[in-house]
């Protein structure tokens, strides 16, 4: 997950990086549920294990959330903690939604739209 992460604030600008990142974690949330339960399975402490990587996962959030605020493409009122809040939000709405892409792609349109700077305001 921290790659994908790292890959993809790599290969694209800022704002694209941060959207698309966004919207794979927000459409990821049964694959992410079901590793822990299958390591909680096994016995292993599951939040104990993640803790490192999480950190790591969202330290690159963060530096995602920074470089579109900076490009003037994210509100830049918006800190990590409401971020990541978010995040958790969408995905849970993306597990009630089913598989047809076409309401998922409506969801992110609505929240992406909220996310962007209002008219008139510009980055920090």
């Amino acid at each position: 997950m921290a790659v994908r992460t790292a890959r993809l604030a790599d290969e694209s600008e800022p704002p694209e990086a941060f959207f698309a990142a966004s919207a794979w974690w927000s459409n990821s949330p049964r694959a992410r549920t079901s590793f822990a339960q299958a390591l909680a399975a096994a016995g292993v402490d599951v939040h104990a294990s993640l803790h490192e990587p999480t950190m790591e996962i969202q330290g690159r959030l963060a530096d995602l959330l920074t470089g579109a605020q900076r490009a003037g493409a994210v509100r830049p009122e918006l800190g990590l903690p409401e971020f990541l809040a978010l995040l958790a939000g969408t995905s849970r709405a993306m597990e009630q939604l089913g598989a047809d892409p076409e309401p998922r792609e409506r969801i992110f349109q609505v929240v992406f739209d909220g996310l962007r700077p209002r008219r008139g305001t510009s980055a920090k």
